[in-house]
């Protein structure tokens, strides 16, 4: 799932979207939507589990960066 990378970043809505574009009415249980931040404005379905044993500034905060320097 992409999300626009011009609108300022939003988890809530950024995940409504994806869930919206893989057909899910929520977040799948035990699932979480990752903003990679390899390739910012993607969001990747991965295992809650997983995804928290990981600390990370995530796709988010890569962004927002990237919105504040032009």
């Amino acid at each position: 799932m992409t999300v626009s990378k011009t609108a300022k970043p939003s988890r809530v809505r950024d995940c409504y979207m994806a869930n919206q574009h893989a057909g899910h009415v929520r977040t799948p249980k035990g699932f979480t939507w990752h903003h990679d931040g390899a390739n910012p404005g993607t969001l990747q379905l991965v295992d809650s589990i997983m995804h928290n044993a990981f600390p990370h500034s995530g796709g988010v905060s890569v962004i927002k960066e990237q919105l504040k320097n032009g």
